[in-house]
């Protein structure tokens, strides 16, 4: 095995690690703590309205 993938196996073990105290801190799953530290992929669901926006009345 070279020094590379030793280093890159150490990174792994570090980051799971650190990823595993976040989550247990804040008493979520890890896959939750993924996704809270990497922001959601997922569009809004409600589009953002202009300011100053008041729907028309329908007569």
């Amino acid at each position: 095995m070279s020094n590379e993938e030793m280093a890159e196996i150490s990174l792994d073990a570090r980051v799971y690690t650190k990823l595993e105290k976040f989550a247990k801190a804040r008493g979520i799953t890890m896959e939750d703590a993924l996704i809270e530290l990497l922001g959601s992929h997922k569009a809004p669901k409600t589009k953002a309205k202009p300011k100053g926006f008041t729907p028309t009345k329908r007569r």
